[in-house]
């Protein structure tokens, strides 16, 4: 599955200097050379239409922009890690959360036994310019749940995400304490700059 990612508008000043360097892709030096021996009169008709080719170029209502980044999906399903390590993380239900590498898919599905150690989610990733980095979120939605220790209850969750352009991403839930196996819908959506690009949905049972 390949989405296509929007592009955030730029102030018009900013769409000047951005499309004057993107567009023209030439050093300014090149634009306005002019044959040794030669002088170019800041009146003449050459010099008037370099400045009207200059001024579709970067002008904002012309056409034409950066590659517009895609998004593609990996899988989906139960997976499991290489490695792992414990994040302080204040803003979620447990207080923590888990920084993984080396993930692989061990089944592909959308039925989720509620069970301790089971891991869940979505392998992504980004394609466009070499190297970019895109800032991105993930919403996890799933059904109330109550931390006794701390008598939070939380229906969602929002993580910021800054991936590089064709590096695979994983976002995904892990049931780790007996009071969050709770049963239900958990929906995982990835979203930028107010754009749903991905959205996955499983239904967890107790087994």
């Amino acid at each position: 599955m390949v989405r296509r990612a929007p592009v955030t508008p730029i102030a018009p000043l900013a769409v000047v200097a951005v499309r004057t360097i993107l567009l023209l892709a030439i050093p300014a030096s090149a634009v306005v050379h002019q044959p040794q021996g030669r002088t170019l009169s800041p009146s003449g008709p050459r010099y008037a239409f370099m400045l009207a080719a200059i001024f579709v170029l970067t002008y904002p209502g012309s056409t034409g922009s950066a590659a517009e980044p895609t998004v593609e999906l990996l899988w989906s399903g139960i997976y499991s890690v290489e490695e792992e390590r414990r994040i302080e993380d204040p803003g979620s239900l447990a207080g923590w959360h888990w920084l993984t590498s080396g993930a692989k898919l061990e089944l592909e599905t959308t039925h989720i036994p509620a069970r301790l150690g089971i891991r869940f989610g979505i392998a992504f990733v980004f394609r466009g310019d070499k190297d970019a980095t895109i800032d991105c979120q993930v919403l996890w939605r799933f059904p109330p749940t109550t931390n006794p220790d701390s008598h939070t209850t939380m229906t969602e969750r929002t993580v910021q995400h800054s991936e590089t352009v064709d590096v695979a991403a994983v976002s995904g839930h892990l049931f780790v304490y007996e009071w969050g196996l709770v049963p239900g819908t958990y929906v995982v959506e990835l979203w930028l700059r107010g754009t749903k690009l991905i959205s996955k949905s499983y239904e967890v049972f107790l087994p």
